[in-house]
């Protein structure tokens, strides 16, 4: 009986290759266009669906090495999915950039609210220099993709950064009532 449908089995799984192959494309094709890349996106959101992505990619491998081992019982060399492997790769990349993105707004947020003379400027700059770099050479790699939450985040980092002198100097120990006057003053507070 097995014989029998032995081309039938055969057939099926072909059928289905060629059907898991063109999913692929579709699939693909929909990721980028629902890539996440606005800089308005809450990096949470973001990341939680990069993850139903990147759980539907760990499916697609494992259906596919199911299929190869199908295939491979009839003498059928199924080749890897070139598009499988372009998809998850491009969700690791968008991935590490959201998670550095939550990072650095993590971080900010917590400068930000956190009590002015608790803070620590070293650690503040270290952190904000490091992940300058990190966004500054993504930028570099991903420049031809035009990705705003890239592009928005590399330039309030920087931003940031060209900040930290005044907030060195503001933290002086030296500063003065009269200093703060003026600060205020010019502030007009």
């Amino acid at each position: 009986m097995l014989d029998n449908n032995r081309d039938e089995f055969k057939k099926i799984l072909l059928h289905q290759a060629e059907k898991f192959k063109m999913i692929l494309k579709e699939f693909l094709d929909d990721f980028y266009l629902k890539l996440p890349t606005a800089a308005n996106i809450n990096p949470k959101i973001a990341l939680k669906f990069l993850k139903i992505i990147s759980l539907k990619v760990e499916d697609c491998f494992k259906f596919e090495e199911s299929l190869k081992s199908d295939l491979s019982v009839f003498n059928v060399n199924q080749p890897e999915s070139l598009d499988l492997r372009k998809l998850d790769t491009e969700v690791k990349i968008v991935q590490n950039i959201w998670q550095l993105i939550l990072d650095w707004q993590t971080s900010w947020d917590n400068w930000r609210k956190g009590n002015f003379w608790k803070i620590n400027i070293d650690e503040m700059e270290d952190k904000a220099l490091s992940l300058y770099k990190e966004f500054s050479m993504l930028n570099k790699m991903y420049y031809d993709r035009h990705w705003e939450m890239l592009e928005v985040t590399t330039k309030s980092i920087d931003s940031f950064r060209r900040t930290l002198p005044l907030i060195t100097a503001l933290k002086n120990p030296n500063m003065r009532e009269r200093h703060w006057s003026r600060v205020r003053g010019v502030m007009q507070v």
